[in-house]
């Protein structure tokens, strides 16, 4: 299958190309670039891919759209929503890892991300691929965001099983560098960054209707979060750490089993039985949770951690797309 992709020089776009120039199926067909036309992509990442890539300019790409089974793009939010117009009105599936097709509620997102949706009609078209909670796909495919990642499968089970409803939940998530991006800011120089933690965006940050939504959707009405995510000096990784006031009525017992049922036969989550940490997800599609019970003040803690650029962009992506032309999930990520 011939695959185009725009926006493959951040860090997320760079990953996409490892894993698609890997990939048993996908055969990368076109890089499109506004900034480094015809330039040698290796020469942009010093990577020793397998196939040699050139970056093209955004009109080429366009005109080999009719080549192209599908399409990711990895821009940034703002930008992405006119060429998913474009791709889907040539026919072609898209897989989007910016967040412009997340929420379906075009006031909700122009709110939280502070500018105006310019291919609303889409939204309603369009897939939440958090892939252990598809049934349906389209050929609009919003990949989640790297904090709902971790944060969702984390909550899920519990959410399906309607026991998040009314219930305030507090979301401690600290990311590695690279959730930040290439844009370079004062915060994220070397000598700003380095040994320190920085929290932000706490109660404001624009992932927090994408995990509430999500929440709402598969199961648990009026739950509301506080999400407060943190920068921590470490290339790559998410940790999650969830807090919840649970009523006693379950045992931790209980709970880990509707864990075990909510992701049986998912291949890329694992519960298990010590604390989680990022280094063993790193470069992996997996996603580690573990939970705790506070018995002294009834607190659920779960522990859930993810490689952001993989499980949380761009090995997701992949995921979507091996479900999307119904191959093998794993494939190309194991």
């Amino acid at each position: 299958m011939n695959i185009g992709l725009i926006g493959a020089t951040g860090y997320a776009g760079i990953e996409l190309v490892k894993l698609l120039d890997k990939h048993p199926v996908f055969k990368l067909r076109a890089i499109g670039s506004r900034s480094y036309e015809n330039t040698p992509y290796a020469s942009l990442t010093g990577y020793p891919f397998k196939e040699s890539y050139t970056l093209i300019g955004l009109d080429a790409f366009e005109n080999l759209l009719p080549e192209l089974d599908l399409v990711f793009l990895s821009l940034p939010h703002g930008t992405s929503m006119d060429w998913v117009k474009k791709v889907n009105d040539a026919g072609i599936p898209v897989i989007d890892l910016s967040g412009d097709f997340r929420l379906e509620d075009v006031a909700l997102y122009e709110e939280w991300y502070q500018c105006s949706h310019t291919a609303s009609g889409l939204l309603g078209q369009s897939t939440y691929g958090l892939c252990e909670t598809i049934t349906q796909m389209h050929n609009i495919i919003a990949n989640p965001g790297c904090y709902p990642t971790a944060s969702l499968l984390g909550l899920l089970p519990l959410a399906h099983n309607h026991l998040l409803s009314d219930k305030t939940i507090i979301i401690d998530a600290k990311s590695g560098m690279s959730g930040a991006g290439k844009k370079l800011t004062a915060s994220t120089l070397y000598c700003e960054s380095n040994e320190s933690m920085r929290p932000y965006g706490t109660g404001m940050h624009r992932h927090t209707p994408e995990i509430e939504t999500m929440l709402s959707k598969y199961g648990s009405t009026n739950t509301k979060i506080l999400f407060s995510p943190s920068v921590v000096p470490m290339e790559r990784g998410i940790l999650a750490s969830i807090y919840i006031q649970m009523d006693g009525s379950l045992s931790l017992s209980a709970i880990y089993d509707l864990y075990l049922a909510f992701y049986k036969n998912k291949p890329f989550v694992r519960l298990i039985d010590k604390m989680p940490e990022t280094k063993w997800v790193k470069g992996t599609n997996y996603c580690d949770i573990h939970l705790v019970m506070d018995d002294r003040t009834n607190t659920l803690v779960i522990h859930s951690v993810i490689d952001n650029l993989i499980k949380g962009a761009s090995g997701q992506a992949i995921q979507n797309a091996n479900l999307l032309f119904e191959l093998d999930e794993t494939l190309g990520l194991l």
